[in-house]
């Protein structure tokens, strides 16, 4: 649903993003390339679109963010009920993971940053700059470079933070325990 939610929300800001600008602008930047003609009316409002994306998708991302764990300790219970669960474990305790992401700040500039490589060959084509190689030669070097960084990063990282995080579950699951023992035993009777 998030998801849903992100792309609902882009759209609905990308409609007024078109709306705020001057339709004669819009033509001239079809017709040239010139990036600098929507840059004075697109960027603020983008910035702003992206702030909004951002608040939203982390209140989400936050507010589920134990499902995995709930359902790799409770296979039983169904997808709705753990999403439910997930919810009210995180009610009060979401300030807790957002200190345990900002931990690991380093590690998402790092996926952003490996993120934009792909791009190289169209930022420098938008910012009017010839690269020394052929396009198609640049898309295969910095899609392969996309991939080696981003398989190195998750290898010499990915399992510190899971483990992390499943330290935050289980100190959290300690607490509710009760609550979630009481959910596992109304799926485990037998249906009458």
């Amino acid at each position: 649903t998030s998801y849903l939610v992100i792309m609902l929300v882009s759209y609905f800001l990308t409609s007024v993003i078109l709306s705020q600008m001057d339709p004669a602008t819009i033509q001239a930047f079809v017709e040239t390339q010139d990036i600098s003609l929507i840059t004075d009316t697109v960027l603020p409002i983008a910035l702003v679109c992206a702030a909004i994306v951002i608040v939203i998708t982390v209140f989400f991302l936050f507010r589920y963010r134990l499902a995995f764990f709930l359902l790799s300790d409770f296979p039983k219970i169904p997808g709705s009920q753990v999403l439910r669960c997930s919810s009210r474990m995180m009610r009060g305790n979401m300030k807790q993971f957002l200190r345990l992401d900002l931990r690991f700040w380093w590690y998402y500039a790092a996926q952003v940053l490996i993120g934009l490589i792909p791009s190289v060959g169209v930022i420098a084509n938008l910012s009017g700059t010839s690269l020394p190689i052929d396009s198609n030669l640049m898309f295969l070097i910095s899609g392969i470079l996309h991939t080696v960084l981003l398989c190195a990063l998750d290898y010499s990282v990915k399992n510190r933070m899971i483990y992390t995080y499943a330290a935050a579950y289980d100190r959290l699951l300690q607490v509710k325990s009760e609550q979630l023992f009481q959910m596992q035993q109304s799926y485990n009777a037998p249906k009458m």
